[in-house]
């Protein structure tokens, strides 16, 4: 509960990414795929070296944004906060449903997450961008 309520201040105060600084911290791993078809999943897995409450935030931009934790590879205000909890497993994979929506064609999309022990931010991923195609299947 502790790790949930540090993530929700972190987000509060300015997580915010930027595409320059895209290499992360060591250990912290986001993997994206770089196309993800609307009517389909944007598929997201993340890895740390130890347990971990992760804060994976989403953006149209690409930064970068300088913060009291960091630079983060997003525009700020992210579009999109979403907690992921990483124990005992350090890894994760997440899927997001994307909407069979045409207008979405073509637009990228920039995630990247800082997680959090009990102290506070122990370490800020990569950042990774997805752009939505088109699907044949979607009317």
């Amino acid at each position: 509960m502790r790790w949930i309520l540090l993530a929700a201040l972190a987000a509060t105060f300015g997580l915010c990414p930027s595409a320059h600084a895209d290499a992360g911290d060591p250990g912290f791993t986001l993997t994206v795929d770089p196309t993800s078809q609307i009517g389909g999943q944007i598929r997201m897995t993340l890895s740390v070296p130890v347990p971990a409450m992760a804060l994976v935030l989403g953006s149209t931009g690409n930064g970068p944004t300088q913060t009291a934790l960091g630079t983060f590879c997003l525009d700020w205000p992210p579009l999109t906060a979403m907690p992921v909890g990483l124990f005992p497993q350090t890894t994760r994979t997440i899927r997001c449903p994307i909407p069979c929506d045409r207008d979405l064609v073509g637009a990228s999309g920039y995630l990247q997450f800082a997680a959090f022990d009990q102290q506070g931010v122990i370490g800020i991923s990569n950042a990774a961008q997805v752009v939505i195609a088109a699907n044949t299947e979607c009317p």
